[in-house]
């Protein structure tokens, strides 16, 4: 059966009952590409707006199997109006593990949470917790009941909250009826820990990504290794730490996609450690889709999937063509998301394959000043 990917980014609006910001719905159009190492000969990915999918339905004499980025009801209601059968999860079940209420109450269970961590109600409990220093001293990060990619979150350092930020905490409050309030802790790296949940309840590790992102928490890239290569490398006390989450996200009646993202900090207080669940995604995620290019790195290179912006479309597919000469130790470069060339957006996705033992961040740098030039050199 041909799979029908459908690109529902602004999933966690979806499922507030909200519409993703145009502005935000624009900054996703460069990604509607991230499954291109998953589809097979048959398949498609829906064009955005994915409510309107009539020439891509019309190609296609069998029924499709719906697979979207996340089970929202909006996303099941729209399966149902195109396909005869649809097999998902209960989206109820889906909205309660993407909510952070959820994470964090499992985060206690395994007693992994940071220290002055909490759930929080009201505005007066936000402000007495928030006029307490953080473990830390790097401030605070207050955190939207459901939100991804450094949407839904504010960052509060000391003195007085503004009443801009008390206004957002309020409103956030209103729509969800809690905010997460956690201390901010010197990051050294994120991980996404990528699995997949099968509809008997297994649990299957698909691998292990390590998260770029910037400093408001948006997505800025994925690092991944080759196929069978180190990806769980010094790591196996991490996954040991999320195994029961997983299992009790399989004991939930879900299947699909599942993304936990955790930190790795160090500090002259704390010293080295983990906090194992940052975020539960189920759904799919952007390090579960670069995941799949592992398999095409060849012997002796890993990989990094960077989101990028361009100044000139039309010369940015020659100018990535070209940048294993000027960026040293850079194998090869592809643009593919979006899939079209030139590409009809000013950012999208960027695969760099590179020598093992070259700086990845060194690399990537070099190919970000390359790829945002304006016109060939």
């Amino acid at each position: 059966m041909p799979r029908l990917f459908v690109p529902n980014f602004g999933f966690e609006e979806e499922i507030a009952g909200h519409s993703l910001s145009r502005s935000a719905s624009e900054a996703t159009r460069g990604l509607i590409g991230c499954w291109d190492a998953v589809l097979g000969p048959t398949d498609a990915v829906c064009p955005i707006p994915y409510t309107r999918p009539q020439a891509v339905l019309t190609d296609c004499s069998e029924p499709w199997e719906i697979v979207p980025w996340g089970w929202s009801r909006p996303m099941v209601r729209w399966a149902n109006s195109i396909c005869p059968v649809v097999s998902c999860p209960d989206p109820s079940v889906v909205e309660m593990l993407n909510r952070r209420r959820w994470g964090f109450a499992r985060e206690k269970d395994i007693e992994m949470a940071p220290r002055g961590s909490a759930v929080v109600e009201s505005v007066e409990a936000c402000v007495r917790l928030l006029s307490k220093p953080a473990s830390e001293g790097l401030g605070w990060i207050v955190k939207a009941d459901l939100g991804s990619s450094g949407r839904g979150q504010r960052r509060f350092g000391s003195g007085e909250m503004t009443n801009e930020f008390v206004t957002w905490v309020s409103s956030r409050l209103t729509r969800y009826g809690m905010v997460q309030v956690e201390p901010v802790l010197p990051s050294v790296r994120e991980v996404g820990v990528q699995y997949d949940v099968q509809a008997g309840g297994e649990v299957v590790l698909c691998g292990i990504t390590e998260l770029l992102t910037t400093d408001s928490g948006a997505y800025r890239g994925t690092r991944i290794f080759r196929c069978g290569e180190e990806t769980v490398q010094g790591l196996g006390r991490l996954v040991e730490m999320l195994e029961p989450v997983a299992e009790q996200v399989a004991e939930t009646g879900y299947s699909g996609p599942l993304g936990v993202d955790s930190m790795q900090f160090q500090s002259d207080e704390l010293g080295e450690g983990w906090r194992p669940v940052q975020d539960v995604n189920a759904r799919f995620t952007m390090g579960r889709c670069a995941l799949e290019w592992s398999t095409e790195l060849p012997v002796g290179t890993r990989g990094t999937v960077l989101a990028a912006s361009w100044g000139s479309a039309e010369s940015v597919d020659r100018r990535v063509a070209s940048l294993p000469e000027k960026v040293a130790g850079l194998r090869n470069a592809l643009r593919f998301s979006p899939p079209e060339s030139p590409p009809t957006t000013g950012a999208g996705l960027v695969l760099l394959v590179y020598d093992k033992e070259g700086d990845a961040l060194e690399i990537e740098a070099a190919a970000l000043r390359a790829i945002q030039e304006s016109t060939d050199t």
